[in-house]
């Protein structure tokens, strides 16, 4: 699954989940998938759930597959 700390400046990454706290916020009535990172002290939010929150796209997969393209 791919997670993005929105703390920092940088490209989403591919986190494996099972070595973490895995845990669900709730941003504007959607769930947020999101893990913490023990080694790195940093909460990861899902890629896809946040794109699919501020656009309320009904693919948001789809959406972000579409906005990663280069």
């Amino acid at each position: 699954m791919i997670f993005w700390n929105l703390s920092r400046n940088e490209k989403p990454v591919i986190k494996e989940v099972d070595k973490m706290n895995n845990e669900i916020k709730i941003f504007e009535g959607n769930q947020i998938r999101s893990v913490w990172d023990n080694d790195k002290e940093e909460w990861y939010f899902s890629v896809v759930d946040v794109v699919g929150t501020l656009t309320d796209s009904k693919d948001p997969g789809a959406y972000w597959r579409k906005l990663n393209k280069d």
